[in-house]
């Protein structure tokens, strides 16, 4: 039997950390693991606790407010105080937070845990000179303390651990369930009709309602947008910190009848069959693995020049450069208008972000002593 201690950096909720993780630990073989989830924050996403505890894990939930000074420390003796407890084979930290990865590998590395990973989720924001001396500094103590590196792409693995580290990360690739977003013209009818979407042009962006995400511009963009196709509606899925300062502002703009809020929904295959373009304005994004499934559901995209070149596995990406103006992404958004929805789960499949490969990375990774290749 394997011991595995999974790190998450804070709280459990429905981001993209929690979903990689759930979609990993339920297409590996679990039969011969036991693994630890280590959660410095408190449960907030009920259903992804369920899940975890449903298959096996065990939820180790610290419950270190997340706003709290001196929450580092607190995590450093929760991770010490774990990993004393028992005996791990495997400490596998998730986030790209270059604190949480310093503190817990380095502690993984004193109490002689032999494979610490080191797995990259996200990007981190350019600091003042200071600061980012700071951050050089604790790549380079990730680099010495992890024995294997993951990251979900070229750009989270050089955030995590700097253009040198970043040569022998492995890219591991987030994926997703690819038959469930196959374009289906069907389930477009009976999601528009559910939705009381019939005649209108659905604008829809998913993610958590927070500052990075950009949403207070998307919602000046769709403000811009709805003058020149009134029959158009801003859909956005999820939830955060943020929802109450954008429906302020869609209040603002005189537009809140037309932006809809729709919170967290299991069910985003399916909506995104109802759709008609995708958009994403993020400040900073590692991958963006939405920008997968809208692809895979046949949906042209809109995105910011933030999020890597790589997503585009289609073709029916736009990038835009994030500081362009709110009438440049208004235009991309009318070239999309009209654009035919196609099948292109066969093209997701083939880079690699069906579930069973992407995730046979983990599954190896969690089975064998040998560094993955």
């Amino acid at each position: 039997m394997r011991r595995i201690l999974s790190v998450i950096s804070g709280n459990i909720e429905s981001g993209g950390v929690e979903t990689y993780l759930k979609n990993a630990y339920e297409n590996i073989d679990r039969s011969d693991l036991e693994i630890d989830i280590l959660v410095p924050g408190k449960i907030i996403f009920k259903p992804y606790a369920e899940a975890f505890q449903k298959m096996g894990c065990n939820l180790l939930v610290m419950n270190i407010p997340q706003n709290n000074g001196y929450r580092y420390i607190k995590l450093y003796k929760a991770v010490n105080k774990a990993l004393r407890a028992r005996t791990y084979d495997l400490v596998h930290v998730n986030t790209g937070n270059l604190t949480i990865q310093t503190l817990v590998l380095k502690s993984a590395s004193k109490n002689d845990v032999p494979i610490r990973v080191a797995h990259s989720h996200g990007t981190l924001y350019k600091d003042g000179v200071a600061k980012e001396f700071i951050k050089n500094w604790m790549r380079m103590s990730v680099n010495r303390d992890a024995t294997i590196k993951l990251a979900c792409s070229k750009l989270a693995a050089e955030s995590l651990f700097g253009s040198r580290g970043a040569s022998d990360a492995i890219i591991a690739k987030n994926g997703i369930r690819v038959e469930d977003y196959r374009y289906d013209e069907s389930t477009r009818a009976t999601v528009r009709l559910e939705n009381g979407w019939d005649g209108k042009y659905i604008i829809g962006s998913v993610g958590r309602l927070a500052l990075e995400k950009n949403y207070s511009f998307l919602i000046k963009v769709f403000a811009r947008f709805l003058r020149q196709v009134s029959e158009s509606v801003l859909v956005l899925v999820g939830d955060g910190e943020e929802k109450k300062r954008l429906e302020e502002e869609s209040k603002k703009y005189g537009i809140q009848e037309y932006v809809i809020f729709m919170g967290v929904r299991n069910d985003i295959a399916r909506l995104m069959q109802g759709m008609d373009v995708f958009i994403l304005a993020s400040k900073r994004e590692a991958l963006g693995i939405v920008n997968i499934e809208a692809q895979a559901s046949g949906l042209p995209c809109v995105v910011s020049d933030v999020i890597p070149s790589e997503v585009n596995l289609t073709g029916d990406v736009t990038f835009i450069p994030l500081n362009s103006s709110i009438d440049t992404w208004v235009e991309a958004l009318l070239c999309n208008k009209d654009k035919q929805r196609k099948d292109n789960t066969e093209k997701i499949k083939l880079a690699g972000y069906d579930l069973k490969h992407a995730y046979s990375i983990i599954n190896e990774l969690y089975h064998y002593n040998n560094a993955v290749e």
